[in-house]
């Protein structure tokens, strides 16, 4: 894991290619969009949701 922060957002989104990621709340709205956009970056996702149902 890094320690120093990433210069820019594009520096910070690029360098999750890999990594791993838990989205809470995933299931819909803006937790699913995150997760979709992540996981479109390369991004390792754990998704997780109160509701079983919507993450099926």
């Amino acid at each position: 894991m890094s320690t120093r922060a990433p210069a820019s957002a594009d520096e910070f989104l690029t360098g999750l290619k890999g990594q791993r990621v838990l989205v809470t709340a995933g299931a819909g709205g803006i937790g699913f969009a995150i997760a979709d956009t992540l996981s479109r970056l390369g991004a390792r996702i754990v998704v997780c949701d109160v509701s079983d149902e919507a993450l099926a």
